[in-house]
């Protein structure tokens, strides 16, 4: 099974995936579908693993040669390094949340601790820790 996608059903991880790239044409392939069901193995956010297939299709043509050129025909493989590089960082920031703080005041604080419905700290810092 080297290449996929029905876009008429998104919900199935390996069609969004290829979407996400552009990796819609039967007859360019940029990753097999092997590659993408191990990221989807490996992986469980969406943008994670865009992000991911992303760094692999720059892997595979940062190798090759930069320009080529076939007749009338040009392809400079930088432009399409950057553009993937580009995408992967997009959905990297997308991916990654940064840490969070739920309590900008005393009082907020001791209401977060009350409430039983919020995710409580695995750790606290007391007034003896250094």
């Amino acid at each position: 099974m080297p290449f996929t996608y029905d876009g008429s059903n998104l919900d199935v991880a390996l069609n969004r995936i290829r979407l996400e790239l552009g990796d819609t044409d039967s007859n360019r392939p940029l990753l097999q579908d092997e590659e993408i069901v191990f990221i989807i193995a490996t992986y469980s956010a969406l943008h994670i693993r865009v992000a991911i297939a992303a760094r692999l299709i720059v892997a595979k043509f940062s190798g090759e040669a930069d320009r080529v050129r076939i007749e009338n025909f040009e392809e400079v493989k930088s432009n399409f390094v950057e553009r993937y590089t580009e995408l992967a960082r997009l959905h990297e920031a997308k991916g990654f949340a940064p840490p969070h703080s739920s309590a900008q005041v005393k009082s907020d604080k001791e209401v977060d601790e009350a409430n039983t419905s919020l995710v409580q700290p695995a750790f606290k810092r007391g007034m003896h820790d250094y």
